[in-house]
Parts: structure tokens; sequence; C-alpha cells
């Protein structure tokens, strides 16, 4: 009969420094780990930031768009009931939304394209959009340039179909 000592597992001769191995290389994974989150947190920010500017500047754009097409010419439809849109006051009206609006985020970059067609007003805006991580990366641009267009037209009058938005 085996004697109870000899049965009992021995451990292992160098358990300390084996345990130390492995511990050593959970340390030298973390940083790694660290570093990649930080790296997808900084994309998603700066993610979040051009497309927040983007939506900024299409709200934009779409109440410059509105204002201009509310410049419906009275000399048409006090004269003869059709409602159309005043080409320099729709233009006027829709730079003056655009400068008067607090676009966060975005600064304007180059100018606002104003097309009047019959009812239909068309806005085009850019602007460029700061990253906020992004610049102190080297080789990634640290800013991005955002466009918007917007349409809209003035409804109502005679003729109640309105046409299809084909001039943006």
């Amino acid at each position: 009969m085996p004697r109870p000592d000899a049965t009992r597992a021995t451990p292992r001769a160098d358990w300390p420094a084996f345990r130390d191995r492995e511990t050593a290389s959970v340390l030298l994974l973390m940083p790694a780990a660290v570093l990649v989150l930080v790296v997808m947190a900084s994309v998603a920010v700066d993610s979040a930031v051009v497309f927040l500017g983007q939506r900024e500047l299409a709200n934009a754009a779409a109440a410059a768009a509105r204002d201009g097409a509310s410049a419906v010419s009275s000399s048409h439809f006090y004269g003869g009931g059709v409602i159309a849109v005043d080409a320099a006051e729709a233009e006027r009206r829709a730079r003056a939304s655009i400068a008067a609006r607090d676009v966060h985020g975005v600064t304007l970059s180059g100018p606002v394209a104003v097309t009047v067609a019959g009812r239909q007003v068309c806005v085009t805006v850019s602007g460029r959009v700061d990253r906020i991580v992004a610049r102190s990366i080297p080789g990634i641009p640290a800013r991005v340039t955002v466009r918007a267009r917007s349409t809209a037209t003035a409804a109502g009058g005679l003729d109640s179909g309105v046409p299809r938005r084909a001039i943006c």
C-alpha cells in the first residue's frame, strides 16, 4: 500500500517563477488594449463632431430655403393669382437667414448658392468642421469640408400639384 504522502500531487518546483511570468505577460497586454480603446474612442468622437457639423449645416440650408421660398412675388399673386417666387428677394432672404443663424462647430467656407426656379428655391452651403482629436495625429487632416443642400417649394395657388424638386 502506498503511503498517503506519495499519492499527493507534488507542487511544481518552479511555481513562483511560472506565476510571475504569466503576470508579466498580462501586464504587457494591458497598455496595448488601453491604446486600442483610446484610438477607437478618438475616432468615434471625431466622427460624431463631423456628423453633427453636417447636420447643423443641413438645418441651416433647410431654414434658408424655407425663408427664400416665402418670398412670393406680390405683383404675380395679387395680379393674377399665380404663386411665383421673386428671385432677388428669395436670394436676399436666404443669404440673410444663413448669416443670422449660429451654426455651431462649422465655419462657412465659400459663398451661399441660391437657385430659384418657379416656385422652388434651392440653397447650397459648404463649411469646414474642426476635428477634436485628429488634429494632434500627423497625417490626418484637422478639418473636414461638409456640404449641405436643401430645396423648398412655395405651395398653394390654383395648381395644387407641386413639381418634382429637380433644381438642386
